[in-house]
């Protein structure tokens, strides 16, 4: 068993990459769409990005064993700022370089901390630690999926285009 605090951490980082998530999830398929992206490429993009996931996952498992799987966790939340700035920069190839990286960020970041999880209970209390964490992403998910209005707000108040506030909300994302 770890320490309290990092339970607290994995219930924070567990909300805040739900916000994440359901924000990016109700703007990234106008952003790409105002960009130029067709759907097939918007979802070549996703298909690249859960391939280079589950290639990540076998080596962050070998990595969390090696390296601890905070470090692996830490790792992934490093990886998913960088992918969702080079999302947000505009550029198509960076974006495409941004899916991969994020892809990559996704499978280090759940692998370390499903490992981080199953260290913060005892093996028979373990299910409600688990639960607690599914449930602060899924709220938090809710929570971002429902801000995606947000940008539209944004853009007509400052009189700016719809994709540019997008870009300005996938900066946001990334600082989470």
């Amino acid at each position: 068993m770890v320490d309290p605090s990092t339970y607290r951490r994995l219930m924070a980082s567990s909300a805040l990459s739900g916000v994440s998530f359901g924000l990016l999830w109700s703007i990234m398929a106008p952003y790409l769409r105002g960009l130029g992206f067709s759907g097939t490429g918007y979802g070549a993009l996703g298909g690249t990005s859960v391939f280079a996931s589950v290639l990540a996952i076998l080596i962050a498992g070998v990595l969390s064993d090696r390296i601890g799987s905070n470090k692996v966790a830490g790792l992934g939340a490093f990886l998913s700022a960088l992918g969702l700035l080079l999302i947000g920069s505009g550029d198509k190839l960076w974006i495409v370089l941004g899916f991969v990286v994020n892809g990559i960020a996704m499978g280090f970041g759940s692998t370390g901390r499903q490992a981080l999880t199953s260290r913060v209970e005892k093996d028979e209390k373990l299910h409600y630690a688990f639960s607690h964490l599914s449930a602060a992403g899924v709220l938090g998910g809710a929570a971002g999926s429902f801000a995606g209005w947000i940008p539209v707000l944004v853009a007509k108040w400052y009189g700016i285009t719809l994709t540019e506030a997008y870009r300005y909300a996938i900066t946001f994302a990334s600082l989470l």
